[in-house]
């Protein structure tokens, strides 16, 4: 989870906005039980009512473990939270993003992150000067990271990022599909594309 810290008492958006004046980790220590006070006195926010009091979250200026949420926003894909926090203790204000995590294993055995962004760059080399337009390609992209975290996988492979891949791109574009078919399956000769292109025909 990541700390974007900013907005106290005399800070330049007054504590309103989510604007971001530094970053800082946040560490996850015990957090006292709910005091009788916060339980009588639940924080509203966007996403409904919930306690002053939040778990494991400390204050990134005074480290104190008492804070409550003022507003909560969920990002437009809804795979993150960002949420508009006071420490009841000093008083300042700071925003953390809550991300869900994807991790995709690569051939090498290496982890890294899901980038959708990286998706769209290999398809985009795969449509060149083929009618195919910026927007479809960010709905491809949009559309392959919700077909893998919709398997409610925290991990998956190369090999499966790549078959997320082929289906929605073969509805888009048939030559681009044999063309980044002809990459990820290792096409050797003319047969094995004479033999992609059968099975379109027949589809």
């Amino acid at each position: 989870m990541t700390c974007m810290s900013g907005g106290g008492r005399g800070s330049s958006d007054g504590g309103r906005g989510f604007g971001a004046a530094a970053r800082a980790t946040v560490r996850r220590r015990p957090v006292p039980e709910m005091g009788a006070a916060a339980r009588r006195n639940p924080v509203r926010t966007a996403c409904g009512v919930g306690h002053a009091m939040v778990d494991g979250m400390h204050c990134p200026y005074c480290h104190h473990a008492e804070t409550k949420v003022i507003e909560t926003r969920v990002s437009e894909d809804g795979y993150s939270i960002r949420r508009r926090r006071m420490c009841l203790h000093c008083n300042k204000r700071f925003t953390t993003l809550e991300t869900t995590t994807l991790l995709v294993e690569k051939r090498s055995g290496s982890l890294e992150p899901f980038n959708r962004d990286k998706v769209i760059s290999g398809v985009r080399k795969a449509c060149q000067g083929r009618p195919v337009k910026e927007d479809d390609l960010r709905k491809l992209g949009q559309r392959v990271e919700e077909d893998l975290r919709s398997t409610g996988q925290a991990q998956v492979t190369s090999d499966e990022v790549g078959k997320a891949i082929l289906k929605p791109l073969k509805e888009l574009d048939q030559v681009a599909y044999l063309r980044f078919a002809s990459v990820y399956q290792n096409f050797e000769n003319l047969s094995d594309f004479q033999q992609a292109i059968d099975a379109l025909k027949e589809e």
